[in-house]
């Protein structure tokens, strides 16, 4: 083996692409942290909202939803790092 993913030049789109994901995280977490609109309620997932109500967007929506500004600040830290590793070398 004389390459593999990791040895490749990274892609230069990369740290544009974590920044924009970075900043819909930012801005969906602060919407449910601050429940503005009321969405909160609509973001978050239960094994019965999903199941046995068939509301299985909440799958997607629970990913973006946090308890708090700190709850979203400590997952912020490690997000941009890995999404760019992920979308430099595996996109």
């Amino acid at each position: 083996v004389t390459e593999n993913w990791l040895t490749r030049k990274p892609k230069e789109s990369a740290a544009v692409q974590s920044i924009l994901l970075m900043f819909f995280l930012l801005i969906f977490g602060t919407v449910s942290v601050m429940n503005l609109f009321g969405l909160h309620e609509h973001m978050i997932a239960s094994r019965d909202l999903v199941f046995n109500r068939g509301q299985y967007w909440r799958l997607w929506t629970s990913l973006l939803a946090h308890g708090g500004f700190d709850h979203l600040l400590g997952n912020s830290l490690l997000f941009f790092p890995l999404s760019y590793v992920l979308l430099a070398h595996f996109s």
